[in-house]
């Protein structure tokens, strides 16, 4: 009888599921799981799984403060730098890349207002978080057929909003993020983009990567490098950066790197590591500064060609 009480004690335990692991940003329509009874707990035995899982998709994550003030940096221009930079430019122009035609800077409608533009590059560089390029442009492809714009957006159903970017990364909190950052363009900005860094990284969403893109493409405002996940890597693979973090990478190669440099090293290095430097088996063989290149932290696989 004891073991009996102990597992409906453990049962009742269960089905008391706490308001915050329930909790769905308001701006989704998702259907609650409601639990009356022990034996409605038999129904749904995977009450729990679905709950969490909604949990980690549509909570809010506490984003904490964007410190752009980092003390450690790389004085010293690397050896050999202007040479490596040079090579991999001449690269460039001969080998095409996914950033070069689908980048979030190419996926804006030609025919807009040049406001609409700005709203539909930060956009791109929104969903483009942890999504490889075309898949970003179909995404926007979606949007823009929806009407990509802030009026539209911030008033279309989240469900049909969160359809159009589903195959991006993480597109529940994108579809948040979305619809939060066009109503505030809207109330604050008369729907066009911040035309200033702070207000830019106020934007729900927008890191330091993001915002130092938007204000290069969409105002012409050179204020930082745009480190990703391919200029980190090559940075710190060539010996130019020793560093954990993007964050990190910007703080060291800006320290160094000529500003008339600024708005071109990230295309630059994107390309080269979607086409070359790869983060595992780089096509070193091929690579035209492989003589000068450390390969620091270069994972090697079993067809590596070095």
């Amino acid at each position: 009888m004891k073991r009996v009480a102990r597992t409906r004690a453990a049962l009742n335990k269960q089905i008391k599921l706490d308001p915050e692991e329930i909790k769905i940003k308001k701006e989704f329509d998702v259907p609650s799981v409601k639990v009356e009874s022990p034996t409605a707990l038999e129904l749904n035995e995977n009450v729990s799984v679905k709950m969490e899982s909604i949990k980690s998709e549509f909570t809010t994550v506490k984003e904490e403060p964007i410190d752009l003030n980092y003390s450690d940096s790389i004085s010293k221009k690397p050896n050999n730098w202007e040479q490596v930079y040079q090579l991999i430019k001449e690269f460039r122009k001969e080998n095409k890349a996914d950033v070069d035609t689908v980048g979030c800077a190419k996926l804006f409608d030609e025919s807009e207002p040049e406001q609409i533009k700005r709203y539909q590059i930060l956009t791109s560089l929104q969903l483009s978080s942890q999504t490889k390029d075309p898949i970003t442009a179909q995404a926007v492809a979606n949007l823009k057929q929806a009407g990509l714009n802030p009026s539209n957006i911030a008033k279309m159903d989240p469900i049909e909003l969160n359809k159009l970017i589903s195959k991006v990364g993480y597109h529940n909190k994108k579809t948040v993020y979305l619809q939060k950052t066009a109503n505030i363009l809207l109330e604050k900005y008369n729907g066009d983009v911040p035309n200033n860094l702070k207000e830019m990284l106020d934007l729900p969403g927008v890191g330091p990567k993001m915002a130092y893109l938007a204000m290069q493409e969409c105002w012409n405002l050179v204020e930082g490098i745009g480190v990703d996940t391919h200029v980190h890597r090559i940075c710190n693979r060539l010996g130019w950066v020793k560093s954990k973090a993007p964050e990190q990478t910007r703080a060291q190669l800006q320290d160094w790197l000529d500003k008339k440099y600024w708005s071109e090293v990230n295309v630059l290095l994107v390309g080269y590591g979607q086409v070359l430097c790869k983060p595992v088996n780089p096509m070193c063989g091929s690579c035209p500064v492989a003589h000068l290149c450390p390969k620091i932290g270069s994972r090697k696989g079993k067809n590596v060609d070095w």
